[in-house]
């Protein structure tokens, strides 16, 4: 949940809010002003819109890397949290399963994205403790306040 907001490539993704309220087995989430059914309207084809196939390959894994991130963020602060992740790994698999046809090809696409995921969290570590610690003081962001601390 973390980084979906720190690299250019999600400008176009706007959020309502991030929280650290746990909720069921998560400990916070991201609420996103948009869902990921023109994403799988794409890769199945159903939609009006015309991508070339780079491109639809590009949100794909721009999709699961902000997926990844979250979880990898957690890691690197030492919280092992699976239970919480599961929805967004399990998001993962099926978005890179249906686009990629086949599990060894969506397994590929995966690792890629997780090590892309590794970077960009290694790269913005320094916003992201600052984000960290601005919601261990609030508990919840509105998007504009995410904005003005990074």
């Amino acid at each position: 949940m973390i980084t979906k907001f720190l690299d250019p490539i999600l400008d176009s993704k706007p959020f309502e809010y991030v929280t650290i309220i746990e909720e069921k087995d998560t400990l916070g989430h991201l609420q996103c002003c948009f869902d990921g059914s023109r994403l799988i309207e794409l890769i199945q084809g159903e939609s009006e819109e015309l991508l070339e196939n780079h491109e639809i390959d590009k949100l794909v894994e721009e999709e699961i890397i902000i997926y990844l991130s979250g979880y990898t963020s957690e890691l690197k602060f030492g919280v092992d949290n699976p239970d919480g992740a599961h929805m967004d790994v399990d998001s993962c698999f099926d978005l890179a399963l249906s686009h990629c046809g086949d599990g060894d090809s969506a397994s590929e696409l995966l690792d890629i994205c997780l090590s892309k995921s590794k970077y960009l969290v290694n790269e913005n570590w320094d916003k992201i403790k600052a984000l960290a610690h601005k919601l261990l003081e609030k508990n919840t962001l509105l998007e504009s306040e995410v904005i003005d601390l990074l």
